[in-house]
């Protein structure tokens, strides 16, 4: 699904059935609405709050009409709200818009936030190096968000052996791509 196309559709179908919800959403539909990346993903994260029922209903029924999962509009992610070190501390202070229509305004982690989840995820998944690239960090912005990226990883060994050492071939690749060495 291409969220700056969907999303707006859905903000629609909720205002014609008089509903209407504010959420933070993260990942790649986030960034597309933003306008940091123009592609599809399977979904649209919401990480606060728990999505209530008639929007779970009204999101099923609009992916019924719309030929997409059903589970498009989720919040598997509002799990690391409860979490310590999931996300950094003082995020809800930085949110921003991602979109505002007439029944549905979502909001996203700011930009430092949003970088940090994102190396995060490049770390442990290995697949979101072309979103970190298009967030175009830069040299500065990689050593700020490196406390967080090293700490995320809770068990102290495996820090240490596994996590400490991909993070820093991670964020050095990265800074390679964008032109610059980042040595942490």
């Amino acid at each position: 699904m291409d969220p700056s196309r969907t999303i707006p559709e859905f903000d629609a179908f909720l205002h014609e059935r008089g509903l209407r919800f504010e959420a933070v959403i993260i990942r790649s539909s986030a960034l597309v609405l933003l306008g940091v990346t123009v592609r599809g993903t399977d979904d649209c994260d919401v990480l606060d709050p728990s999505i209530p029922d008639d929007i779970r209903s009204a999101s099923r029924e609009f992916s019924a009409v719309h030929g997409i999962d059903p589970d498009w509009f989720n919040h598997k992610s509002h799990d690391f709200v409860g979490v310590p070190g999931c996300l950094p501390d003082g995020w809800r202070s930085r949110l921003q818009p991602a979109f505002a229509g007439t029944a549905l305004r979502l909001r996203t982690l700011g930009r430092i936030d949003l970088l940090c989840t994102k190396l995060v995820a490049l770390v442990d998944r290995g697949t979101d190096f072309a979103d970190c690239v298009a967030l175009r960090p830069t040299e500065a912005e990689l050593r700020a968000a490196w406390p967080f990226v090293v700490a995320y990883e809770g068990n102290d060994e495996s820090r240490v052996v596994y996590w400490i050492p991909l993070a820093r071939k991670q964020l050095t690749r990265l800074g390679k791509e964008l032109g610059f060495d980042v040595v942490l």
